[in-house]
């Protein structure tokens, strides 16, 4: 049964329910990302015999619509009746059973399925299919076996019936809780391994010629969920037992997660391994399809589609009809808004039409923060339309335009956030210092010299990004904000929120060799930092600088110069360095660091953030040696003269 967009849920204040305004989670068949040229080049493929055995691999990250590409290639191919598509997911199988052979069995038992469906029992090739099919299903529980003796099930029973390819390594450990168990008896083959995956593929190749079909589609999907050796175990089943003629697989995974995992098949190949893994990888796929991320007028329209399945679904397949013909007849950025659909339709609802005003305010900088993630996005929207839904089943009415632009806040700039919430409980729900500072973040061409006379709260407009958060609509100062932190104050209040965003796997490495106590993972560090963008790198930076606030000595001392050092190379960061600088208790920072702050910058060029951060320094008197060195690395002359500071060596 395909899924559903939406779900049911508890009221809201319109009369309709939450989940009528919110989406499900999982996978659709229904195409609100423009997949519809991507399905077509797979089907394309998949549909011409000379290109078979294929396989092609579906890759994204998390969350960026490969499950839902997979059936609607899945859903063309179906309607195509010399086809047999099989769905098999790995992840379901790693924890009880063999996963190469599950999905052998998989296949073997499709087949079985479509034979006794489509031919007679009299029929001579029926006949001989009937022989292949027993065959090989025996088989594989024989495979089964052999790779359930390695989890200690059934090893004592295959070596006590002396089969070839258990011999007595495989016994130690495993007798004492498996010697009891009872397995049916079953036609022991003769052959070696080696010789039973031949004979495997020949038997294999036979029954494809037998039953009365084009091509056999297996459709494998969550394979990036997998451990390692169960992505091992799916691609040695491909590649050994099932890659004939007249079969195909199509794959969803995400790249990096898959050549990861295949690199640490070869440890001792060090850096090589994912080299390693994508050589091999490139030899299993011959046909990749990557699925880039949102841009901003796609994002919006994603959005827009949404909110049309919501509000207007008696008309929602015409207009994903008009969002798809936008796509490919025209040259518009956004496929779907409301001057679109007006013209398809005619009168909008004026439900609709409020979600759509909200949605372009909004879907350039959840593009940009999220990176074009429509899995991230659709739970920002559902996080948005819940709390709206909560406050009214309780009587409070809340605009969603000022909800959506405080949730920006919260999930991209919690620092901030908590800076705002702060400041609105001393209000009395009124952030009085917003009046100030939204004036100001109007203001265009804003110099240096400007930027410097500023202080405390007033530095918001240092940093581009939260100038341009002021300058949405609506304006917050006269805004009574308590409801809406009261609803949201699991983060606001409590301080235990939980980054919305995972990191990939290359911003964990890159920032578990910048928390690394060695200088040479430090090095490495930095250098794999600079092969990201700004706003990619940014998740990591923060996440450097939460732990320098919990312990400013961490790393052996190497963090506080690793994270002054990158705001260095890159200046949109000195905003929050300086931030997060000034919030750390000064008692445990090290005296080095007002010295590092200097020496990292180009000479006279030092941010007048980070300015202000040494003069704080300078004026406290619970560190007088941190004091000192502030002082010292204010002044000019002593500054310029300074050399490099070093990191201690620790006792040992």
């Amino acid at each position: 049964m395909a899924h559903t967009i939406a779900d049911r849920g508890p009221c809201t204040p319109n009369g309709k329910t939450t989940g009528e305004n919110m989406w499900s989670d999982n996978e659709s068949e229904i195409d609100l990302l423009g997949f519809k040229h991507l399905v077509s080049a797979a089907q394309y493929l998949l549909m011409k015999p000379e290109m078979l055995p294929v396989t092609i691999g579906v890759f994204g990250d998390w969350g960026s619509g490969k499950s839902s590409l997979i059936k609607m290639i899945q859903k063309q191919l179906e309607q195509d009746s010399r086809s047999l598509c099989v769905s098999f997911s790995p992840w379901q199988y790693e924890s009880y059973d063999d996963v190469k052979t599950a999905l052998m069995f998989s296949v073997i038992s499709s087949l079985k399925s479509r034979h006794l469906e489509s031919q007679s029992a009299t029929d001579k090739a029926a006949s001989a299919a009937k022989d292949l099919l027993d065959k090989l299903l025996e088989r594989i529980d024989w495979f089964r076996l052999a790779g359930l003796a390695t989890k200690g099930v059934a090893g004592w029973w295959l070596a006590w019936h002396g089969h070839p390819f258990v011999g007595a390594e495989m016994l130690k450990g495993v007798i004492a809780e498996s010697k009891d168990a009872v397995l049916p008896p079953t036609k022991q083959p003769t052959e070696p391994i080696e010789q039973s995956i031949g004979q495997f593929r020949e038997d294999f190749k036979k029954l494809l010629e037998c039953v009365d079909i084009d091509r056999v589609v297996v459709f494998v999907d969550d394979l990036d969920r997998c451990l390692p050796p169960a992505i091992i175990d799916t691609f040695e089943a491909i590649r050994l037992f099932l890659s004939v003629p007249k079969t195909a697989f199509v794959l969803g995974a995400d790249e990096l997660i898959v050549r990861h995992a295949i690199g640490t098949r070869y440890p001792e190949m060090g850096g090589q391994a994912l080299d390693v893994g994508r050589n091999y990888l490139e030899k299993i796929v011959q046909l990749p399809i990557r699925i880039p991320p949102m841009t901003a007028g796609e994002t919006e329209a994603y959005l827009n589609l949404l909110g049309c399945h919501s509000y207007e679904a008696s008309r929602f397949d015409v207009l994903v009809a008009a969002a798809d013909q936008n796509r490919h007849t025209s040259a518009l950025d956004v496929a779907m808004n409301y001057g679109i659909a007006k013209t398809h339709i005619g009168n909008v609802p004026s439900s609709l039409e409020a979600h759509m005003q909200l949605v372009a305010r909004i879907a350039p900088t959840l593009s940009n923060r999220l990176r074009g993630n429509p899995r991230l996005t659709k739970r920002f929207m559902n996080t948005l339309m819940m709390r709206y839904g909560i406050a009214g089943s309780r009587k409070v009415t809340l605009r969603p335009e000022v909800l959506a632009k405080l949730m920006i806040l919260e999930y991209f700039y919690e620092p901030y956030y908590r800076e705002l919430f702060q400041w609105q409980a001393e209000g009395q729900g009124y952030a009085h210092q917003l009046v100030d500072l939204e004036e100001r973040a109007a203001m265009h061409g804003q110099d240096r010299a400007t930027s410097a006379s500023l202080s405390g709260s007033e530095r918001w407009i240092d940093d581009q990004q939260l100038a341009s958060w002021l300058r949405l609509e609506p304006p917050l100062a006269t805004v009574n904000l308590d409801p809406y932190f009261y609803f949201s104050r699991d983060r606001g209040a409590t301080g235990n929120s939980v980054e919305m965003r995972r990191l990939s796997q290359q911003q964990q490495t890159v920032l578990a060799n910048l928390l690394a106590d060695s200088d040479s993972e430090g090095e490495a560090g930095k250098r794999q930092a600079k092969t990201f963008a700004v706003d990619e790198f940014r998740p990591v930076y923060e996440q450097l600088l939460a732990r320098f606030q919990r312990d400013s000595r961490a790393s052996g001392g190497r963090l506080g110069k690793r994270i002054v050092e990158l705001a260095a190379e890159r200046r949109e960061l000195v905003p929050a360095l300086a931030k997060a600088l000034a919030a750390a208790p000064v008692s445990g920072i090290a005296s080095v660091m007002a010295l590092t702050i200097p020496n990292s910058f180009p000479k006279e060029s030092l941010p007048p953030a980070l300015q202000d951060v040494l003069r704080e320094w300078s004026s406290q008197r619970s560190n007088t040696q941190l004091a000192a060195a502030a002082e010292r690395a204010l002044s000019p002359k002593q500054a310029s003269a300074t050399s490099s500071p070093t990191v201690p060596r620790r006792k040992s």
